[in-house]
């Protein structure tokens, strides 16, 4: 049994994540101590407690201990099966980190597979639906994946009510990526979703990403959304490169301004452009499993994130894998990929 010290690096969901899809990958049992021991609410919440329960479906795990609040617990993974899995968080919970941990598991399983999440769609400090479909999903095409993820409904905090569905067929082998150094902007667009709130909120935030990042008029939009089940905003900028297409996003909140989420993204994609590379900080470590599943791969990506660390951490004590990172310029690294 791999014993895993939940407090690593980043001590938070991800560790969690990883591990329990790694498990099922590789079919080593876990322990996982000290669940979430670096957040202001440690241990299990609700979108990790399902995100564990749902693997444990997908293969029949026997687990013990995966409840609300709990510290630590026992995963023993069995075969993932082929069919359709629905998967409700019950809160406003991200759905994306939910199918963040059963999307390996899946394209793994013997058939195909469908999977409706319900909970939260567009979240603070999660993945957008709108960075899974546009960014990370053809990454996992050109490795090899056949997977695709449909938004059938927004879900807002603190209502949730969001669904989207993940549909993979099974993977016959993971092929090694490899992305040069560089980047060449091909397109901007903006994009602004508001649900049961002024539309002027969204026309707020394009006109300031026309001013700070020079985006054409064009191609700024502002989309109301008529089912969400409360009150929501999120805005996005998407970067066409010509290796790779980045999406930066911010989710609104209450009482912080919309100029001020609009000052957010653009420093994160100040620094991306500025960095010179294809791959932004949340798609460099959403990147280490699929390259460790391959056994092969490079990129160049802005400098790493703790996240970025603690993945590799994780996935070190599932498989031989050597990660090296190598700065090759100011806030510019490749990470490299290779057997150890």
């Amino acid at each position: 049994m791999i014993v895993i010290d939940g407090s690593l690096g980043e001590g938070g969901g991800q560790v969690v994540r990883s591990a329990v899809a790694l498990s099922v990958l590789t079919q080593k049992p876990i322990q996982i101590n000290n669940v979430r021991a670096k957040r202001k609410k440690p241990g299990l919440m609700r979108q990790h407690m399902t995100a564990v329960r749902a693997a444990a479906t997908l293969c029949g795990a026997e687990i013990d201990n995966v409840q609300l609040g709990s510290h630590g617990f026992r995963f023993q993974p069995g075969r993932v099966k082929a069919g359709r899995y629905h998967f409700p968080i019950g809160t406003a919970g991200s759905t994306t980190l939910v199918l963040q941990t059963i999307l390996y598991p899946l394209l793994a399983a013997d058939g195909p597979c469908v999977a409706v999440i319900e909970g939260g769609t567009h979240n603070p400090k999660a993945p957008t639906v709108e960075f899974i479909q546009r960014t990370f999903v053809p990454m996992l095409q050109r490795m090899g994946a056949e997977i695709s993820v449909r938004l059938e409904r927004r879900g807002y905090v603190p209502a949730g009510g969001g669904r989207i569905v993940l549909e993979t067929q099974p993977i016959q082998q993971w092929q090694p990526l490899h992305l040069k150094d560089g980047h060449e902007t091909v397109e901007r667009t903006a994009r602004a979703w508001v649900a049961q709130l002024p539309a002027k909120i969204g026309t707020q935030q394009m006109g300031k990403m026309q001013q700070l990042l020079e985006i054409p008029k064009t191609h700024c939009f502002v989309h109301e959304v008529r089912d969400s089940l409360a009150p929501g905003n999120s805005f996005e900028v998407a970067i066409q490169g010509n290796q790779v297409h980045e999406t930066f996003s911010a989710i609104g909140r209450i009482n912080v301004r919309s100029r001020f989420l609009a000052a957010e993204i653009f420093k994160e994609i100040k620094a991306f452009l500025a960095a010179g590379v294809p791959v932004g900080e949340h798609l460099a470590d959403q990147l280490l499993i699929p390259a460790a599943l391959a056994g092969a791969g490079s990129f160049y990506t802005v400098t790493p994130s703790l996240h970025t660390h603690t993945n590799m951490d994780v996935i070190r004590h599932f498989l031989p894998i050597r990660f090296e990172t190598e700065a090759v310029r100011e806030d510019a690294y490749r990470i490299s990929i290779s057997p150890d």
